[in-house]
Formats: C-alpha cells, sequence, structure tokens
C-alpha cells in the first residue's frame, strides 16, 4: 500500500506541474485535491510515514525544485497523515503530560512563532534560485515541526523501520553501482532534462543515488547508519544488513562528513551501552574492536577518500567551511543578533564572498537568518527531542537525530534543502514511537516506560 502511495503521489505532482507551467492555478489545486482524496481513500494511515520516506528517497529537490508553497510530496504525504492521525486513537501514544516532550512541543511552536515574525518585518532578499522565506516556513512547519503533535502508533514507526531499512539497502546498492560505472544512468539525464544539471567538481566521481548530492545522500546513509547500529546493539533481528548497507553507502558518497560523523556515533552508542553489553555478556565489543579497523582498512583501499582528500575541491571545501565562522558571526551581528530573515544565509553570505560560495554550514545558516533566538530554539528543539526519547526507550530515533544534526552542520542543508525537513520529521516520528518498536527478541516490549494507555483526548497537549 505504500508502494501504491509513493507511485500516485508523483503522478498527480507531475500532472500539476504542467497544468502549473501552463498557468492553470485551478488545476493545480484540483491535482492535489484528488491526490489528497486517493491517498486518504485507498491508504491505512500507518503506510503514510513509509510512503513519505520513499518519496523522499526518489524525488530529489534537484528534479522537482521546492514544490508549491514549499510543499515537496513527501510533505504532502506527511501533511496527511498528519490530519489523518490527528482523530484517530492509537492503541498508544506519547504521555501528553510527559515534561520532555511538551518542552520539545513548545520550543518548536516558538521557532515557528520567531520565523514566522522575521518573515513578515524583515525585507524579503531574493535567494536567486533558492526557496523564499515562505517555503522554507511552510516546508519547516509541516515536514518537521507539525509531526510532534501527532500522536504515533507503534504499527507505523514499526513499518517505517522496515520501509527504511529496504529503503538503504536499495540506496547502497545502487551507490555502489554508480561509482563502479562512474555515473548516475538514471538521475543525471534527468536532471538535464529539467535544466538543473548536477557538477561536481574533484577527481573522483561520489555516488549521489536519487537524493540530488553526494552530501544529501551522505545525510541519508549517516542517520540510517546511527538508527540501525543502535538496534544491532541491542539485539534488534535484522539490523545487520541495513547496517552494513549505511556504511556501504555512506563511502560510496566519499562524504568526509558523513564517515566522520557515523563513526563518532558509533563510538559514542557503543560506550554508552558498554555497561548493559558487559552485563549480557555480548561479543559485540569485541566484534566491532575487530571490525573497525577493517572497515577503515576497506575505505582506505578503496582509494574513494585518498583521491577526493587530495583534490583542490577538498582543499577550498575545507577552508570555505573556515571562513564560513567569522563570515556568519559577522552577518549575526549586523542584524543585531536577531537574524535577517529566512532562507537569507546563503544570498548574504554570496554577496559578501563575492560570489564564490554560499554558507556551507546549517546551524550557521539559522543563526545569521534566524539570529541567536532561532539558533537557541533550534538547538532546544532537537536537545529535548533527544532528551525525551531516550527516557522514553526510542535510542534508535534518539541517535538518528543527533546524526542529523551533527551531518548537516557540515553544508549549507537544513536552509537550502526543504526535503530534508521531511527525512527529520520521520526521524521525530520514532522519537515519538518509544518503546513501541519491537526490541531484543529475548524481551520483547510493547510500551515504554514514557508511554501510556490513551485517555480521552482531543489530540496531544
Amino acid at each position: 500500500m505504500a508502494a501504491i502511495v509513493a507511485g500516485v503521489v508523483p503522478i498527480g505532482y507531475a500532472v500539476a506541474a504542467l497544468t502549473h507551467r501552463n498557468g492553470s492555478v485551478v488545476g493545480v489545486v484540483l491535482v492535489l485535491v484528488l491526490v489528497a482524496l486517493v491517498a486518504a481513500a485507498t491508504a491505512p494511515v500507518h503506510v503514510l510515514p513509509s510512503a513519505a520516506l520513499v518519496l523522499y528517497a526518489v524525488l530529489p529537490q534537484q528534479l522537482i525544485g521546492y514544490g508549491y508553497f514549499g510543499l515537496t510530496p513527501a510533505l504532502v504525504v506527511i501533511l496527511f497523515w498528519a490530519v489523518r492521525r490527528w482523530p484517530a486513537a492509537p492503541a498508544v501514544r506519547p504521555d501528553p503530560i510527559h515534561r520532555g516532550w511538551l518542552a520539545a512541543r513548545f520550543a518548536a511552536a516558538l521557532l515557528v512563532l520567531w520565523t514566522t515574525y522575521l518573515m513578515l518585518v524583515r525585507p524579503p532578499i531574493v535567494s536567486g534560485g533558492g526557496p523564499s522565506a515562505r517555503e522554507w516556513l511552510i516546508s519547516f512547519a509541516v515536514g518537521t515541526v507539525l509531526v510532534l503533535f501527532v500522536r504515533v502508533s507503534g504499527r507505523e514507526a514499526d513499518l517505517l523501520v522496515r520501509t527504511l531499512a529496504v529503503v538503504t539497502v536499495a540506496a547502497a546498492v545502487f551507490a555502489v553501482v554508480e561509482v563502479a560505472i562512474q555515473q548516475n544512468p538514471i538521475y543525471m539525464p534527468l536532471y538535464d532534462a529539467v535544466g538543473r544539471g548536477l557538477q561536481l567538481d574533484g577527481g573522483v566521481h561520489r555516488a549521489s543515488v536519487g537524493f540530488g548530492h553526494p552530501l544529501y545522500a551522505g545525510t541519508f546513509f549517516t542517520v540510517a547508519f546511527a538508527v540501525f547500529f543502535v538496534r544491532w546493539i541491542d539485539d534488534v533481528p535484522q539490523s545487520l544488513i541495513p547496517l552494513i548497507a549505511a556504511v556501504a553507502g555512506a563511502a560510496s558518497t566519499v562524504s568526509r562528513g558523513a564517515l566522520a560523523v557515523a563513526s563518532v556515533v558509533g563510538a559514542v552508542v557503543t560506550v554508552v551501552r558498554l555497561p548493559q553489553l558487559r552485563r549480557t555478556r555480548s561479543p559485540k565489543p569485541m566484534r566491532l574492536l575487530a571490525l573497525a579497523p577493517l572497515a577503515v582498512a576497506a575505505v582506505a583501499a578503496s582509494g574513494l577518500l585518498g583521491a577526493r582528500t587530495s583534490t583542490g575541491e577538498a582543499a577550498r571545501s575545507s577552508e570555505v567551511r573556515g571562513d564560513n565562522v567569522a563570515e556568519a558571526i559577522a552577518l549575526a551581528r549586523s542584524s543585531g543578533w536577531t537574524g535577517s530573515g529566512p532562507t537569507t544565509a546563503d544570498p548574504l553570505t554570496i554577496a559578501l564572498s563575492h560570489g564564490a560560495y554560499p554558507m556551507e554550514n546549517s546551524l550557521l545558516q539559522i543563526l545569521v537568518s534566524l539570529g541567536v533566538p532561532g539558533l537557541v530554539l533550534l538547538l532546544a528543539t532537537l536537545a529535548l527531542v533527544v532528551a525525551a526519547a531516550a527516557r522514553s526507550g526510542a535510542h534508535a530515533g534518539a541517535a538518528g537525530v543527533v546524526a542529523f544534526a551533527a551531518v548537516t552542520a557540515g553544508y549549507n542543508g537544513l536552509e537550502g534543502l526543504l526535503p530534508l525537513h521531511s527525512l527529520l520529521g520521520l526521524v521525530f516520528l520514532l522519537c515519538l514511537a518509544g518503546g513501541q518498536l519491537p526490541a531484543r527478541t529475548d524481551s520483547p516490549r510493547t510500551t515504554s516506560p514514557g508511554l501510556r494507555a490513551p485517555r480521552p483526548s482531543n489530540g496531544p497537549v
């Protein structure tokens, strides 16, 4: 059923694009409404997050642009899911009086309000092809913040993890083949056909799969690695294959940030879980000590990372990221530390660098665009979600959020790449599921300590 939804939405989206190109706004609205009705009438609500993940993986921004009002196909499905889930009564849901989740929702809502205020009081800046302030606000609010206010069932979270495993393996196979043949045979012709050809500098081919850019693909594989590494540590069945696939996919992107974050996440999770592994006399610490050097040796032997590091493009990229810190501070100071408005970081940085480069750091982007209040609220939202998820038993989701935040800090993704909002929102969904996901085989759990059976309610507080 998820595949049906993932097929219907792009068709409707393509028809909408044609009618929009012909100037028929009514046609766009009618087609999107039709797609919404088809999805709502035919798909069980628990498959919609999985359908959104598939759409995220196969319809990159490089191909479809910024969507309609910032709503990409994946975000449209997430919106439908949220609307349908609100009146539903799942078997288990996050406790509405859980202080951690309340604080996370409060911080996220304040972030949306602050962004709206800046959008209204700051004059818009022509971004030269980037998303508008309105598009970014709608995308972030629907894809990331709205998810925190939806009651989540274990059934849809379990299906989402299973879908993530399949997508990770399929994307990794695609990435390895792409590196082997030194081209992306499916998406590159499509990018050229829509006038958004992907040009990458450097002497080594980096896999982009269906995500639009190697950095975006690296982000997905790093998040998948974090999720499945925790599940593998917890002895969850069928976690090893997608874990290995995530490592292979990240290596194929030759993204230094993705590989570094994956290594750090793996090390931190191992250290945190070491007492538990000792109590259960698990052989996994010794296996990790043996496999980690082999993995590093395999990546080094492939020559990809070495070839990438030795290129002038890699050196320039590192230099730009260093310069961005001083530029972000200067730009934030010029706005009185309150922000210059949503989506203004890249055009302002490009102007400051005389057209040389944008702001290659998502967190610095937020500092420039939304100021210190926006950055603090974003970091608070992420930290509160991670803390609440960890207390609820959703350790895999918490690790995924940490990996997402760390890897996107290495490029201009959070403000410039709208589909990333849907990826973060889906990871939030795993956090909200708490202990409802199937745990280790010897001690299955259906409800985490942070969750309880629902009371009659109009929705989450």
